[in-house]
């Protein structure tokens, strides 16, 4: 049985359901309309973050990154304070795809204090991808963590934003304790090099 093409006659509800999908056109066109649908609809997927259910409240986080909306950062902002960490998680992986410096400072903080590895691995790679140099004293830090996947997450994240600053604390991660680190720590060196010398 065919699809039912999405327009902008299809409700959201149906919109934000295709984003589930396995159909990768319709995830795309569901993400473009629910662009264009405008505040109607980030409201509804914003109210969803104060849901009584986890589950609700994650799966909006997670659709708000999809969409890629900088109005909902707020929200969101607020979400990487959940009681459940799979909101944080949700929480920090969309606003790194939204990339918005106003999310910054809640991302080094869960990068830095968040009680679940999981959440500070996601934080550290938010950061990555908004790679504003005031994220990278928290990624500096959490090559120091305890969980050898944040740091892995942090090297990698450092390198992905091109910190020419956190080439230092790279070089000391080259020594780690974890392969994967070391193995991480050596390719954002070298990405870091190459844009360098891409830029001379």
């Amino acid at each position: 049985m065919l699809e039912q093409p999405l327009d902008e006659e299809t409700p959201v509800a149906q919109l934000r359901s295709a984003l589930h999908g396995d159909n990768d056109q319709q995830r795309m066109d569901a993400i473009r309309l629910l662009r264009r649908a405008g505040d109607g609809a980030l409201k509804l997927v914003l109210t969803d973050l104060q849901d009584s259910m986890r589950t609700v409240r994650s799966t909006a986080a997670w659709e708000l990154g999809m969409i890629g909306a900088p109005a909902a950062i707020d929200g969101l902002v607020k979400a990487m304070a959940d009681t459940h960490e799979d909101v944080r998680v949700n929480a920090a992986w969309a606003l790194g795809h939204i990339h918005d410096s106003r999310a910054v400072p809640a991302l080094a903080s869960a990068l830095a204090d968040d009680p679940v590895a999981d959440v500070r691995q996601a934080a550290a790679a938010a950061l990555g991808r908004i790679a504003h140099a005031s994220g990278l004293p928290a990624l500096r830090g959490a090559l120091r963590d305890e969980d050898w996947l944040v740091r892995e997450a942090a090297a990698e994240a450092i390198g992905a934003a091109g910190f020419t600053d956190g080439v230092e604390a790279l070089e000391d991660a080259l020594t780690d304790g974890s392969k994967r680190v070391r193995k991480a720590a050596a390719a954002a060196l070298r990405r870091i090099h190459q844009q360098a010398d891409s830029e001379d």
